[in-house]
């Protein structure tokens, strides 16, 4: 078969909140870069999988991260931060927006709806993948090459053995989100209010919180009220299981719900789980809204807005690096001296089984404290040319539950983009680079920018 071919200093897997970051960091470095995105948007999660606000964290953030903020909020044209918050809220709309112009300006080359398929792979170096963008095949020739996928694609294709799961295979609990349009916030957050609602300030409709979790005392007389929906039926009991609705300050009379979480949805690696997991959270969603209409002050006109274009998969597939950084890193406050990122979101594992979620709520830490992410977690032994970074470095189970977060995915993603930076201009592999010379870099511009 004849393939239209061409080349790149460095292709970006997967445009996503990872993959956006590092290809900006490389095309200022002076690379010629590729990004290929899956969907027909960037910001991977933020847009597809509607995965909004951006949890907070109180770490120092990379450069790439907080003009990425920045850029958001005038695009908004407003604070998309609360008082007193590091949480960043905001639509999926703006995301992308955001996204393409920074993507544009910095003259990086996009190919959407393009899924890869195959690899090349001669002496432990890729030459090539092979992907599908429409209906063309291409073959795309890199001698660097960043994995930004969330699935570990390119070593599963290469035939690399690949880490997914617990001990046991077992995967986190998938989401489908969704959003609620056309709602009386302030009516609503007035009536949490009256019902003894503390989990959120209940005083402004741009950063409002609508939860409820079962036996959780802040969400006051919620509790009651769809514990008597699933008695008489309107509610199933997976339907209560994790609520979860933020309002977005830049797309007004609108929440953005982390949910449904899929009952028995612990299995991402197989296709067939996958689709069945769209079905049923299509009726949980169908099912939480009309019981929300019926009910609950607020949503008497609301409809559902849109749905996410991708399931809410926490953890896939793992590559298996240099160095495996595990939940006793996490436990200990783990630093290198190739720390090339810096975590402190807690070991946030999603499952039917609330007690494991119990036992990670208690490890949070205090702000001020971190675990870094050590360079070696980014590399394989297999490929030379060939860099990871976000949820799929490698990593124990339950520490993926931290590192997955988006702020530090963009950490992950700048360093990353400097990788390739320092592969370009001094002719070395990835494997080659030392990752104290990138730690180093991160620091310098963050001291440049205090």
């Amino acid at each position: 078969m004849e393939f239209e071919q061409t080349t790149f200093d460095v292709v970006v897997i997967g445009g996503g909140t990872t993959g956006i970051t590092a290809a900006l960091t490389a095309a200022q470095a002076g690379l010629r870069v590729l990004i290929i995105e899956s969907q027909l948007a960037l910001t991977g999660t933020m847009a597809n999988a509607l995965v909004t606000p951006m949890m907070p964290t109180f770490v120092t953030s990379g450069t790439q991260h907080r003009q990425f903020v920045q850029k958001l909020e005038q695009q908004a044209q407003q604070s998309l931060q609360g008082p007193g918050s590091t949480t960043i809220w905001f639509s999926p709309e703006t995301a992308v927006i955001t996204a393409e112009q920074l993507c544009q300006e910095a003259g990086i080359t996009i190919l959407y709806q393009t899924t890869v398929y195959g690899v090349e792979v001669v002496a432990e170096t890729i030459q090539a993948v092979f992907v599908q963008s429409f209906n063309h095949q291409l073959k795309i020739m890199t001698p660097r090459l960043i994995d930004t996928s969330g699935d570990a694609i390119i070593p599963r294709l290469a035939g690399i053995p690949v880490a997914s799961g617990d001990a046991t295979g077992h995967n986190q609990a998938v989401s489908f989100r969704f959003e609620i349009g056309n709602i009386d916030i302030t009516q609503l957050r007035l009536w949490c209010r009256e019902q003894g609602y503390t989990f959120n300030a209940c005083d402004t409709d741009s950063f409002f919180e609508f939860v409820h979790v079962p036996n959780q005392p802040a969400c006051g007389q919620l509790g009651a009220i769809f514990a008597a929906a699933v008695a008489n039926g309107e509610l199933e009991a997976a339907d209560i299981r994790y609520i979860q609705g933020f309002s977005m300050p830049d797309k007004p009379n609108t929440l953005s719900f982390n949910g449904p979480q899929i009952p028995a949805s612990d299995n991402t690696q197989n296709p067939w789980q996958l689709s069945a997991y769209v079905r049923t959270g299509r009726m949980m969603q169908q099912r939480l809204w009309k019981f929300l209409q019926a009910n609950i002050p607020g949503f008497a006109t609301s409809f559902i807005n849109q749905e996410a274009r991708m399931l809410g998969i926490r953890e896939s597939y793992r590559i298996q690096g240099y160095y495996e950084l595990s939940a006793t890193d996490y436990r200990q406050r783990q630093k290198f001296v190739d720390g090339i990122a810096k975590g402190d979101w807690y070991i946030d594992i999603h499952r039917d089984d609330e007690s494991v979620e119990d036992d990670a709520f208690k490890q949070k830490y205090t702000p001020g404290e971190y675990y870094e992410i050590p360079y070696r977690s980014l590399i394989i032994p297999e490929l030379r040319n060939y860099i990871a970074a976000g949820r799929h470095i490698s990593c124990e189970f339950a520490m993926q539950s931290s590192v997955r977060i988006q702020a530090t995915c963009q950490m992950m993603g700048e360093a990353v983009g400097i990788a390739a930076g320092i592969s370009f201009h001094d002719g070395l592999d990835f494997q080659a680079i030392d990752g104290q010379q990138i730690k180093k870099q991160l620091e310098e511009a963050q001291a440049c920018h205090n």
